[in-house]
Formats: C-alpha cells, sequence, structure tokens
C-alpha cells in the first residue's frame, strides 16, 4: 500500500462516515465504533501529517563522499583505483550510493558494485 493510497482512505473514511445521508448533517465524530469516536479534526491533522511526511520522504537526499585521508571528494585518480580493484567499467561509473546501513558503495553502469573502506570513505549530507 502506497503513501497515496492511505491518505486516500484516509480522506474516503471522513467523507464517509461524517456524513449523515438521512438528515444531510455533518458530524464532528466518526462513529466507527460506538465507544470509542474519533473526531474529524483528529482524522484531518492525520491526513495532514502523512502528506507532510510524504514531501519528505519523495526529497532526495543529497550527499558527497570525502576521502579521510585529503578530506575532499575522492580524486578520478582515487576513483579509477577503486574501479579497479573492484573490477569495474571505469569508462561507465554511474556513481556513489549508500545502502541502508549506511555504507558507501561505487557502482558502475553496468550493475557491477564495490564497497568501500567505511573508515577512509565518509558520507557528508548536504542540505
Amino acid at each position: 500500500m502506497t503513501i497515496d493510497e492511505i491518505i486516500e482512505g484516509l480522506k474516503f473514511t471522513v467523507d464517509m462516515f461524517t456524513f449523515n445521508p438521512l438528515t444531510g448533517e455533518n458530524l464532528t465524530k466518526l462513529d466507527l465504533n460506538p465507544d470509542n469516536r474519533i473526531s474529524v479534526e483528529a482524522c484531518n491533522g492525520a491526513i495532514k501529517a502523512i502528506t507532510e511526511l510524504k514531501a519528505k520522504l519523495e526529497k532526495p537526499i543529497r550527499f558527497r563522499v570525502i576521502d579521510t585521508i585529503t578530506g575532499k571528494e575522492p580524486s578520478e585518480d582515487v576513483i579509477y583505483q577503486l574501479a579497479e580493484q573492484g573490477r569495474l567499467v571505469y569508462c561507465d561509473i554511474d556513481g556513489f550510493y549508500i545502502g541502508e546501513d549506511g555504507e558507501i558503495c561505487l557502482i558502475d553502469d553496468c550493475g557491477n558494485a564495490t564497497w568501500l573502506d567505511g573508515e577512509r570513505f565518509k558520507v557528508e549530507v548536504l542540505r
């Protein structure tokens, strides 16, 4: 289920359960469960919060890789050495990627990857 589907489901729930078709009245509580009524305001707050979270998640994370030996981004020579050691196609280097665990790898356009030394290379998140 996507975030958009969750948002639409919440909106539908609010619309469905807050309108009384017999009286034409808009209710201020959702009568999903008579023992535990949910306010429309709370549901709209949840929709807003999820929408804001979605916007944050969709932003790409910009970063650069720093070679701790030089304190700068890796030079072309260093990238060439890494590519050669990892048996990557140097002329088709796609770039650096960060794994879910924060490890850095260098990938070529063919899908070959080599993981970098976590002590030597660090990630700097750009704002």
